[in-house]
């Protein structure tokens, strides 16, 4: 559970922010018990202040990171529940 990266923290931010942008609940537990796995309480906190702040001003939106995560939920969101489950 260490440090964590710039680039870390934005596609997880990313993720989680896209991931409730389209209302994936089940989706979205599942990337949150994923995190909580992976790093600190306190550092998933800062990632849910960084997806509240995009809600605000994402400047994120225009990135092709950002695409392409929105295009990857929207469309393979099964193979990404998987991926969740199985890993």
């Amino acid at each position: 559970m260490g440090t964590m990266t710039y680039s870390k923290v934005k596609v997880y931010s990313i993720t989680y922010f896209i991931i409730n942008k389209y209302n994936l609940t089940l989706l979205s537990t599942l990337y949150k018990d994923y995190l909580l796995d992976r790093i600190s309480k306190t550092q998933f906190i800062f990632i849910l202040l960084l997806c509240e702040s995009y809600k605000k001003n994402n400047i994120y939106q225009s990135t092709i990171l950002y695409k392409f995560i929105d295009n990857y939920i929207k469309y393979h969101n099964t193979k990404f529940f998987q991926k969740l489950i199985f890993e």
